[in-house]
């Protein structure tokens, strides 16, 4: 994989990653954890779609004059897994309370 993704890429990723939360989910579930397949499904595919979103970013926002990186660009797949850490958090402090 170069510098840059293209779709196939995008997409290999994709399936990867559904299959490692699958995996983790289905023995997840087997041990009767709270968060099972679809939780671990979710979380993982978020991940994985942040993490296309800064890679994309870092290499289609490059100034050309510099050659510096903006890193304020990098705020918006970060705020998303901050926001899906929150969630964890909530749902992990709640299950937590109600034993």
């Amino acid at each position: 994989m170069g510098p840059t993704l293209t779709w196939g890429d995008i997409f290999v990723r994709l399936a990867l990653t559904l299959v490692a939360g699958v995996l983790i989910g289905l023995d997840r579930n087997q041990h009767a954890h709270p968060a099972g397949l679809r939780t671990t499904v979710l979380i993982a595919l978020a991940a994985a779609v942040a993490m296309i979103q800064a890679n994309w970013l870092t290499t289609h926002t490059v100034d050309l004059h510099n050659q510096t990186l903006r890193a304020d660009i990098m705020r918006l797949p970060l705020g998303s897994l901050d926001g899906v850490g929150f969630i964890g958090a909530g749902v992990i402090l709640r299950l937590w309370m109600e034993a």
